[in-house]
């Protein structure tokens, strides 16, 4: 099943659905330098997520599976074409902060990090500054640059 990523903008009514609807935060879209994605076949929308680069770092988040095409692999191969987006546009590494899903990015090659070891870029962002939990877990990810 070939999945393909659609730019949206963060305004898109089904990104704000899905992110509420997996009680993700959505305060923050309309910061400047982040990219959304809707994920989908020929057949239907299967789910969003977004990205930030800043120089060789990416954030990854708002990553939201269809409740239906959960332990599918559906949220793997969502993950891997937002990894690739961000080493296509120059980043090296790339960094999440979740609450729930560690053991899901951990075997997709994620690796625990300490908070207090993320670089400036990701932790002065939004998501690591009052957004996410100080108990969210940091992971982060080498990439291939240029995707």
């Amino acid at each position: 099943m070939t999945i393909e990523a659609r730019a949206i903008p963060a305004t898109d009514e089904r990104l704000l659905e899905r992110l509420a609807a997996a009680r993700l935060p959505a305060s923050d879209l309309g910061e400047p330098g982040q990219l959304f994605f809707v994920f989908e076949n020929a057949a239907r929308a299967m789910g969003c997520g977004g990205l930030l680069v800043a120089g060789e770092h990416a954030l990854l988040r708002s990553i939201v599976v269809d409740p239906d095409l959960r332990a599918t692999g559906v949220g793997g191969r969502i993950l891997e074409r937002l990894a690739h987006e961000a080493g296509s546009r120059g980043a090296r590494k790339a960094w999440l902060l979740t609450t729930d899903a560690a053991t899901f990015f951990a075997r997709h090659g994620f690796e625990t990090v300490d908070r207090a070891n993320a670089p400036a870029v990701i932790s002065a962002t939004p998501q690591f500054v009052d957004i996410c939990p100080g108990s969210a877990t940091l992971m982060m990810r080498g990439l291939v640059v240029g995707g």
